[in-house]
């Protein structure tokens, strides 16, 4: 419990200094961290638990890096 606290305190952490950062903005900042999330959480799953990866999952995986890319060039 204390070592998942502290991960989450520090993302809480990050989070909030990336919010303060003169270049990002609040709408780039939060879909880039929920899909960070969700890749960190399918590679880990993927290397602990042997899930096997199917294509839907890599392309949804592919469409939402892309979609990230659009958020980004979109807010310079």
């Amino acid at each position: 419990g204390v070592i998942l606290g502290v991960i989450n305190v520090g993302s809480i952490y990050f989070l909030l200094r990336d919010l303060e950062s003169p270049g990002m903005d609040s709408s780039l900042v939060f879909p880039m961290n929920n899909m960070m999330v969700i890749a960190l959480a399918s590679i880990l799953a993927s290397l602990l638990f042997s899930e096997k990866m199917i294509r839907k999952k890599y392309v949804g995986l592919v469409f939402s890096m892309f979609s990230l890319l659009l958020l980004y060039f979109s807010s310079i």
